[in-house]
């Protein structure tokens, strides 16, 4: 699916009942508000910035020790969320 548009990325990830994964909260935000106010259910998404692998994966494991498929379903997360914590 690498050619195809965000919204058939997220087409596909809804109908599959896969959450999104994306770097590009530019584009999905708007999606996001599509299937919100249509009260279109999907698996979620989840937006960061773009980061080195080893903190991606990082803060990908802490949300999935952290977050349950059902709080994600038809809802939004930013993995900033998850990032280190000092103090």
């Amino acid at each position: 699916m690498a050619e195809a548009s965000d919204d058939e990325q997220m087409a596909y990830a809804a109908t599959e009942g896969r959450a999104v994964l994306t770097c590009n909260a530019q584009d999905f935000t708007p999606i996001f508000r599509e299937y919100w106010s249509s009260q279109r259910g999907h698996s979620g998404i989840i937006v960061s910035e773009q980061l080195a692998f080893g903190e991606m994966l990082r803060r990908v494991i802490q949300f999935l020790n952290s977050v349950t498929a059902d709080e994600m379903r038809d809802n939004w997360k930013n993995l900033a969320e998850f990032s280190a914590r000092v103090g």
